[in-house]
């Protein structure tokens, strides 16, 4: 399926699991200031929803080794897929660290558990599984969180009780086959070494002319939460239309979209 995918991370935590959740800046145009997991809209580059839930864990906080678990889907919507990820001695690469990326998750402690911590990557915190009731009304919830971590956690348990039956399940060649077809590579170590990547340049059809895909692909990465945190221009235009209209001609004005016409 190519559809949008939300990610669910769970780490072991003192007498629960944790689960790694982001405070979204009160910039972005959807679910400003909410509390919620990890993911995004599908791009043209992502085979699958697996692929589309994997950048955008890589791309939001940072996420590039130390993989227990990979993306395993729990949930299907109409336009967006649920998957769990497992990890363990997580490393993050350095990412978000302005309000166009994701909130200061240190400004809203005071509203999550007591046994909360924050996170390595900017904007996110570890909180306790067992603790999410506990999170203060006055900080807005992504729709239907709470539940798709129980969710997420339920599936995780059915998965570990087969890697016990079957060690080595996770790193055998069957698992490794199902990732390979999402573009999704991981070393022994859990580290990533291959993931759909939104700044892979887009490729021409042998007759020299980019196919339709490519041009959407484009307009895609034009509104996607990645570039408007550092494209001021079309942020600032999205900005100024009261329903978030953007005129088409400065889309037909880019470079980029004038090259694949």
């Amino acid at each position: 399926r190519r559809v949008n995918a939300q990610a669910v991370i769970l780490q072991d935590g003192p007498g629960a699991l944790q689960v790694l959740l982001q405070l979204r800046s009160h910039r972005m145009q959807v679910m400003p200031g909410h509390l919620g997991a990890v993911g995004g809209c599908r791009s043209g580059i992502d085979p699958d929803s697996r692929a589309t839930a994997l950048r955008e864990v890589q791309e939001e906080c940072g996420l590039t080794g130390g993989l227990e678990v990979p993306p395993a889907k729990f949930a299907e919507g109409a336009n967006c897929d649920w998957y769990v990820i497992k990890v363990r001695n997580p490393i993050f690469a350095q990412k978000a660290s302005t309000e166009f990326e994701c909130g200061d998750v240190r400004t809203v402690m005071h509203l999550l558990p007591a046994s909360t911590q924050t996170a390595e990557c900017y904007g996110h915190a570890w909180v306790s599984t067992k603790e999410l009731a506990q999170i203060d009304a006055r900080l807005p919830l992504m729709g239907g969180l709470v539940n798709k971590v129980r969710g997420a956690v339920q599936h995780l348990l059915v998965l570990q009780a087969a890697m016990q039956k079957l060690p080595g399940h996770m790193n055998s060649e069957a698992v490794k086959a199902v990732l390979r077809s999402s573009g999704i590579e991981l070393d022994e170590n859990g580290a990533v070494t291959a993931c759909p990547n939104e700044d892979s340049k887009v490729e021409s059809t042998s007759d020299g002319c980019t196919s339709l895909g490519a041009l959407q692909t484009q307009i895609e990465y034009y509104f996607s939460d990645k570039n408007l945190r550092h494209d001021k221009f079309f942020h600032e235009k999205i900005s100024a239309n009261a329903q978030g209209w953007l005129d088409v001609s400065l889309l037909l004005a880019c470079k980029q979209v004038q090259s694949i016409a």
